[in-house]
Parts: structure tokens; sequence; C-alpha cells
């Protein structure tokens, strides 16, 4: 009776399982194309995004952008995808970090999956790349000499002004530069802002001259701060020479 008893358990808890793991599985299996359409969007413009930061400085093609996003993403998924932006935000500066370019979208999926559970689904992603942003090399004009396309120093946030490095403004400054195991191993964190929370690849602000600390945005001592752009670059940005010292 005992041993009828136990085989008995184990036919009602199989009875009871079985129809759950059953059911687990063809859920899971409906989410497949769902889960597939999704993943192959997202590649879709991931890629667009990378071939847009490579021509940004040369072409920049916003709407032509998001035009073959959703072309791309249509002919790729023709029965299950509809790409829709919310937001797209085109060569801005954000965190001390230039040149970025972020598309908001959702992907609408109504196709056919095992069950139809997963239909008409959204789904909501948000991509950042930073565009090229290196020094164009230019011919030099007639009677200007090459070697005049150096580095000179600017100030994002304060003038339209370049400088040379001696220029007492630079020296007063800091330097904006991104967070290394270098810089790490050179300064210290500074305690005022909790720079030690500062991630390798953020942007973070020290003193040449003087100062043994790196710093975060927001710290009290930054007052102003400069980064380094070739001449003709800053020149074509609207900067000019500072007339204290010749830029």
């Amino acid at each position: 009776m005992n041993r009828m008893g136990k085989k008995g358990s184990y036919l009602v808890e199989a009875s009871i399982i079985m129809p759950l793991f059953i059911l687990a599985v063809l859920m899971l299996i409906s989410a497949v194309p769902a889960l597939s359409a999704a993943e192959n969007t997202a590649f879709s413009v991931c890629d667009e995004l990378r071939l847009e930061s490579a021509k940004a400085p040369f072409a920049p093609e916003k709407q032509t952008m998001k035009l073959r996003m959703k072309s791309r993403t249509a002919a790729e998924n023709p029965k299950a995808s509809v790409l829709r932006f919310t937001s797209c935000k085109y060569s801005y500066r954000k965190h001390g970090i230039d040149d970025l370019i972020t598309v908001d979208y959702h992907f609408y999926y109504d196709g056919n999956d095992f069950y139809g559970l997963f239909k008409s689904t959204t789904f909501t992603n948000r991509m950042t790349v930073r565009a090229f942003s290196g020094t164009l090399h230019r011919q030099a004009p007639e009677g200007r000499p090459a070697e005049e396309d150096r580095t000179v120093y600017i100030f994002p946030q304060w003038g339209m002004r370049y400088h040379r490095k001696s220029c007492t403004y630079v020296t007063g400054s800091c330097q904006m530069v991104y967070l290394t195991a270098a810089i790490q191993k050179q300064y210290k964190s500074c305690k005022l802002c909790q720079a030690q929370s500062a991630q390798i690849g953020s942007p973070v602000y020290c003193f040449d001259k003087y100062g043994e600390a790196y710093h975060v945005a927001g710290c009290s001592i930054i007052k102003r701060y400069y980064v380094t752009r070739g001449q003709h670059k800053a020149e074509s940005q609207g900067y000019t020479p500072c007339s204290k010292c010749g830029g």
C-alpha cells in the first residue's frame, strides 16, 4: 500500500508539473521570432550608426540616416518590423564628450509566432556613438608653412579664443582628459568631489603645473578647463587668436 501510495503521488505531481513545463516551452518557442527580429533591428541600427559616425565630419546626414535605418530594418524583417524614432540627437556634447549621435526608437513586432503570444510587442532601445573627431590633414595655403597647423588650447565653455601653451590663461587652468590607469597612478583622486568613483574612459580634470589630484565635473576647484585642437580645426570652428599670447 505504501509503495502504491508513492507511485500515485508521483503521477499526481507529474500531472501538475508537465502541463506547466510544456506551456513554458511553448512560450519560449513563441518568443524566439520576436526576440530574433528585435536583435536583428538592433544590429541594423548599430551598423548604420557606425557608418554614420565615420562620415559625419564630412557629410552629416541626420534625416538620411534615419531613412536608411528604416529601409534596412524593413528589408531584413519584411513580415515583422516597424521602426519608429522617438528622438534623434545629432552632433551634440554631453559630460565633456562632443560629437555624439544618439537615437531612441520603438520597434513594433507584428509577426506570426507559434501561438501569437508575442504579437504586437513593442521593444524600446537607445544607442549612442561618437562621430570620428580626428583632425583633418589640410594642405597649407600657398606661402603659409605647413607646420603652422599646430596644437592650440581652447576653452570650450569660456570664449572663442585659442591660446599658446605658455599663455597665462592656460597655465592657470586645468586640462580635460579621459581617465586612464596611467592618470590614476600619476594623480590622486580628489576627495572634495569623490573623483575615485570616476570610471576609466570618463572625462576628468588635471592641473599640469601644480596639484596632485584629478577631479570630476562639478568640483569647486575647477573654474575653467581647456582642451587641445589643431589650429586649422579651431579656426574652422570659429576660434580666433588670443590677444594676450597671440594664439
